[in-house]
């Protein structure tokens, strides 16, 4: 017989030996008391991702109904979000505080809703972005001087205060940017997610400062603030405005060249911007719109401001659906009476 089968033999009997002392001191420990295996899992795996994400769903539900309930919520996220928190956007649509309406950001940024946002009742609407490069906000929903903005972003927190601070961040007023902090934690930890917004207009060259609002952790704020707080309350800080500006009485009146050959203007709009300037601390450089004259007083100055060639456009432009889809327009404060010659005529606002 091989010298062979007396070792194995032996390891055998070594090894059954072993085991049942194993498992004679298992019992003797408490009945409770987990295994060193179980103790190993605890210590060193990750908890299920949609654990790691529930402060997150809570404090967007929370933010939901105490700021942006009165307008209609849409929900908007990248492909990025969609393909790795999958999970994340099923528990945050299911049992949502409020009606919403919900879309696809696409790779070049194009917004992709089953429902027209000009359908939308009521009429404003406040948005939610989950968006892998926050920069990119402006492009998927343009600029947003009243509407609510919430962004939930992927990037790291030095990309976020580059945002804050670049001037792409001035297209949105009501801005509340989430991203979840660096810091490290425990396994069975959910890292806090720090709330940032804006100061906007901190000199007359029109820049933005970040601000940090407050963090989010184990379901309660760190500390209980406005997160969409009111924005301009000091005004401008005297930044410079250009006004792009035609001939359109008694909006703007041509008054005719100084001693020096430059065009004196007056007009109520005029004297409306001027008192504008004094209540919000900014300055006015009046220039006017000769590019594209040809096409008319009004739209030779809406294209001006639409080519961004101008801050602010007056002329006794009419308050239409046109002009309102090419560029923003303040509350009208007159309409034209000599549009009621017939039956079929409407008054339009300026």
């Amino acid at each position: 017989m091989s010298p062979y089968y007396f070792y194995i033999l032996a390891v055998l009997k070594f090894s059954a030996v072993f085991s049942v002392d194993t498992v004679d001191k298992r019992a003797l420990q408490p009945s409770h008391e987990k295994s060193q295996q179980e103790k190993w899992v605890d210590a060193f795996l990750t908890k299920n991702q949609g654990d790691h994400q529930v402060d997150l769903v809570r404090l967007l539900k929370q933010i939901t109904k105490s700021y942006l309930s009165d307008c209609t919520p849409i929900i908007l996220f990248d492909t990025f979000t969609e393909k790795n928190d999958n999970l994340l956007l099923e528990k945050l649509l299911t049992n949502f505080p409020t009606a919403y309406v919900h879309g696809q950001i696409t790779e070049d940024y194009q917004v992709l809703l089953k429902i027209s946002t000009d359908k939308i009742q009521p009429s404003c609407v406040s948005y939610l972005l989950f968006m892998k490069d926050v920069m990119k906000s402006k492009d998927v929903i343009g600029v947003q001087s009243s509407n609510k903005v919430l962004v939930i972003a992927r990037s790291s927190q030095w990309r976020v205060f580059e945002f804050l601070s670049n001037e792409e961040s001035r297209y949105f007023v009501n801005l509340l940017v989430i991203v979840q902090s660096e810091r490290m934690m425990t396994t069975n930890q959910e890292a806090p997610y720090i709330l940032y917004t804006h100061k906007l207009y901190t000199d007359a060259l029109g820049s933005s400062k970040p601000i940090v609002l407050s963090s989010f952790q184990e379901g309660n704020l760190t500390r209980k603030v406005d997160l969409f707080p009111a924005k301009l309350s000091g005004g401008f800080s005297g930044h410079r405005f250009i006004v792009s500006m035609s001939h359109q009485p008694p909006f703007v009146i041509s008054m005719g060249r100084t001693a020096e050959g430059e065009k004196i203007f007056e007009g109520i709009e005029i004297r409306l911007v001027d008192l504008l300037s004094k209540m919000y601390n900014f300055t006015t450089d009046y220039r006017e719109a000769t590019e594209d004259s040809q096409v008319g007083s009004t739209e030779a100055v809406t294209r001006t401001v639409e080519k961004k060639k101008a801050n602010i456009g007056i002329g006794g432009i009419y308050a239409t659906p046109e002009k309102i889809s090419r560029m923003g327009l303040t509350t009208w404060h007159s309409r034209d009476c000599a549009s009621f010659i017939s039956l079929a005529s409407t008054a339009l606002p300026r």
